[in-house]
């Protein structure tokens, strides 16, 4: 059902979430926007702006901790950067902060996942559309470069990026050699670094770009 509008509408941003709202940060409108959104999971209104990026950002992987969002890689346009974390508080509307990089840059269509702790980004592709398998993690509570926690199965971008407690999965994405648009749904373990599983499939055929949820 509709529940309600962005306050700005556009393309690409990243997702988090807390226990009570949601948070859409970045994207494209007619220009790249910094703004980041905030509305509740239980009322349908119009989302009210909650501040802004560090830099105006499309296609970032988003990351969740109990108290902070995160969005993690993505296009600057202008600047050259792709591997920026940025870490904006729920709790107030406030400019984010730069919490540190990606350990591979990569342009586009990652996914993320979180875990109690640390945040991950999987997969994407750099600026020459060259899509990669990396998946990095990095402290919540700490501002450090991201470090390489293994890899995906194929080299891979625009999955959705889906949460357990104790494992991340990504579902769907595109490689650049067929089938190109893959059903695979992966699995790999928040506490160890190590290549990711086969899952399963997607019920229905690939897709690339789609949104990502847990509970």
């Amino acid at each position: 059902s509709d529940h309600g509008d962005l306050s700005v509408a556009r393309l690409w941003p990243s997702g988090s979430c807390n226990l009570t709202d949601g948070y859409t940060a970045g994207g494209f409108t007619s220009t790249y926007v910094s703004t980041m959104d905030k509305y509740s999971l239980t009322s349908n209104i119009t989302a009210s702006s909650h501040g802004d990026l560090v830099y105006n950002t499309i296609l970032a992987a988003g990351q969740s901790s109990t108290d902070y969002g995160f969005s993690s890689g993505g296009y600057v346009p202008g600047t050259g950067k792709v591997d920026i974390i940025n870490k904006y508080a729920f709790a107030s509307n406030t400019t984010a902060s730069d919490h540190g990089d990606i350990s591979t840059a990569r342009a586009l269509y990652g996914a993320g996942q979180s875990s109690t702790d640390y945040g991950f980004s999987s997969g994407g592709h750099y600026t020459d559309g060259s899509p990669i398998n990396t998946i990095d993690y990095f402290a919540f509570a700490s501002n450090t470069t991201a470090t390489d926690h293994g890899d995906l199965i194929d080299n891979m971008h625009g999955m959705s990026g889906q949460s357990s407690t104790d494992y991340g999965f990504t579902a769907g994405g595109q490689t650049l050699g067929p089938p190109e648009v893959d059903t695979v749904v992966q699995r790999f373990a928040f506490s160890s670094n190590t290549t990711a599983t086969d899952w399963g499939d997607l019920a229905e055929v690939g897709t690339s770009g789609a949104g990502g949820y847990q509970v």
